[in-house]
């Protein structure tokens, strides 16, 4: 019986939740922010962690900071043994364009928005990120207040069909890209087949995320 306890006492030990030292609060600070768009704020509290936690370790995300509030990150030892676990409570803001000006449909949108930070869950998956912007045509009219998103307004064709792409693979901070060919035009946030330069020769579906670049859904 008192071994029994003894393994007991042990296991809870090790299992328990316990708040996070400093530096992993800093590295998931990072980790987060690494997988966020240009211009993006992240506030962390809450911060734990349970498993094992050696002087070497890994943080690897497993959630999408832009639609949940509750952050998850596995600990990974150097040579990439699952070891624990670290958990935070988020609120991430990324930056938005927002109508400033009414905005008659067939006008240049650039003059008439504003970047503004807003909670990312607030924002539209499709929403127009500021950097496309410069050359878009409003579809519609667009009263003021509004966050831009990709069916309002007409944006220039990123990948032309027939030629080169990159085409990218994300898990959380990981990415892996592999050449191809598109198989059909496409503007941001399009749904294109492209065929992979690999051996095999695949013929993998991509959303356009910028010039001549793709990324898995």
């Amino acid at each position: 019986m008192r071994f029994l306890l003894t393994i007991l006492v042990l296991f809870s030990a090790t299992s328990a939740w316990a708040k996070a030292p400093d530096h992993v609060v800093e590295e998931l600070q990072a980790v987060v922010e690494a997988s966020l768009p240009a211009g993006a704020e992240v506030e962390l509290t809450d911060v734990a962690v349970r498993g094992k936690l050696p002087a070497v370790y890994n943080l690897e995300l497993r959630c999408d900071p832009l639609r949940v509030t509750n952050m998850r990150a596995l600990i990974r030892s150097d040579r990439g043994t699952q070891l624990g676990w670290v958990t935070a409570k988020a609120v991430v803001r990324i930056p938005a364009v927002v109508v400033a000006n009414a905005i008659p449909r067939g006008s240049n949108v650039a003059s008439g928005t504003t970047v503004q930070l807003m909670e990312a869950r607030e924002v539209p998956r499709n929403a127009v990120r500021p950097e496309d912007l410069a050359d878009g045509v409003a579809s519609r009219d667009l009263t003021p207040g509004k966050v831009i998103s990709t069916s309002d307004v007409v944006l220039p064709k990123l990948i032309e069909r027939g030629a080169p792409v990159e085409l990218r693979v994300r898990r959380g901070t990981v990415v892996v890209s592999v050449r191809g060919i598109a198989m059909s035009s496409g503007r941001r946030g399009d749904l294109v087949r492209i065929k992979t330069s690999t051996a095999e020769g695949r013929t993998i579906e991509g959303v356009v995320v910028g010039p001549s670049v793709c990324e898995v859904p």
